[in-house]
């Protein structure tokens, strides 16, 4: 039991550290040494637990994913969606400035161009997110709508939270007020 716990921290340990490398400079920058030292593990210990960089790419992306699909955890659990992202919407808004998390992302997409495992995780969470959605919000679905219309006003949902974390990255000056205001206007427009 204490072997086992102690095997789960160090992998904890050494995805925060991979984290924080990739935050900085970049997952190809980033070091097998660089992830040992900042998890404070030796490198044959981080080669216990992952075969290689890559792998612990996998996992950072794995467990980044997991995060980004909570809010339809939380709709499986019996909480409504749609209110879910209007209660929601500031922490949404301010998660999406957040640079170190935009960084995160930006370095997971483009990993998914050169490996595989990522490519894989993110094309899963997309699809995730897109058939959660669906469901979720099947309930505001309007007379005439399709499945398309659907998925279309999901990835636009998707796209705009997408778009405002680019714009936190390069330090978007807009009113954090203003725009919660105009995010909860689109969901009304988009669901409402």
């Amino acid at each position: 039991m204490e072997r086992e716990r102690k095997a789960s921290t160090q992998r904890r340990d050494i995805l925060i550290a991979a984290t924080e490398c990739a935050q900085k400079s970049g997952f190809h920058s980033a070091t097998m040494d660089q992830i040992a030292r900042g998890a404070g593990l030796s490198v044959g210990q981080v080669y216990r637990h992952f075969e290689n960089k890559d792998a612990i790419i996998g996992a950072v992306a794995q467990a980044r994913a997991r995060k980004v699909l909570d809010p339809f955890e939380n709709h499986a659990q019996g909480e409504p969606v749609l209110e879910t992202l209007l209660r929601d919407a500031s922490a949404a808004l301010r998660q999406a400035r957040e640079t170190k998390v935009a960084a995160l992302d930006l370095e997971i997409l483009a990993e998914a161009e050169r490996n595989p495992v990522v490519a894989d995780v993110v094309h899963h969470v997309e699809t995730v997110q897109l058939e959660r959605g669906v469901e979720a919000l099947a309930p505001f679905r309007k007379p005439g709508w399709t499945d398309d219309d659907m998925v279309a006003r999901i990835a636009f949902l998707g796209l705009i939270l997408d778009g405002l974390q680019m714009r936190g990255a390069r330090g978007s000056t807009a009113s954090p007020a203003a725009m919660e205001r105009a995010y909860r206007d689109i969901i009304a427009a988009l669901f409402g």
